[in-house]
């Protein structure tokens, strides 16, 4: 009868072997980990913008009074939201308008762009988006554009504003 186990151990042949096995998978899964962080940060950047856009119709229709977000152009990319103060008539976002906060973009960000030549949107008290005249050109909606590019990641976020109700709708592209 032959014994199952051995007191003799493992040889270093064998044990190299397995470390190599292991390396050889660990390289294999540290892009794939490094694709899904890139992924978790381009949505919870995005999603932060679109909270602060949603946030300031809420306010605006709570408060009864204009707020709005200005969408900054230049890297590291800011979003303002702000209490519509000073000059309601343009839809600008002006030194005398109240900030309530001002968020920053990830690093990761490579654009933050819209169809809005003023990049500022204004909510009204009913909930709709009020905007200068010719401000979208020949579009009939707003549209938001951030974009994510890494190493390991390119993500597109399109964030779409209907003007007549405010509503914010995001679709979200990975490559």
């Amino acid at each position: 009868m032959r014994r199952l186990f051995s007191n003799r151990g493992m040889t270093i042949i064998e044990l190299l072997s397995t470390v190599a096995i292991i390396g050889i998978v660990s390289t294999m899964a540290v892009p794939r980990v490094q694709k899904a962080l890139d992924k978790i940060n381009s949505k919870s950047g995005n999603r932060e913008m679109v909270s602060s856009l949603k946030l300031a119709r809420s306010m605006a229709i709570t408060d009864k009074v204009p707020y709005g977000v200005n969408l900054g152009t230049n890297e590291p990319f800011t979003f303002t939201l702000f209490k519509d103060e000073a000059n309601l008539a343009n839809y600008t976002f002006d030194d005398a308008d109240s900030v309530i906060r001002v968020d920053t973009l990830p690093i990761e960000f490579s654009t933050l762009t819209s169809n809005l030549s003023t990049q500022t949107i204004i909510f009204q008290p009913n909930g709709s988006v009020s905007i200068p005249a010719g401000a979208l050109g020949t579009s009939s909606q707003i549209y938001i554009v951030t974009l994510v590019s890494t190493q390991n990641l390119l993500s597109i976020h399109d964030n779409l504003i209907l003007p007549a109700t405010g509503r914010v709708k995001t679709n979200s592209y990975y490559y």
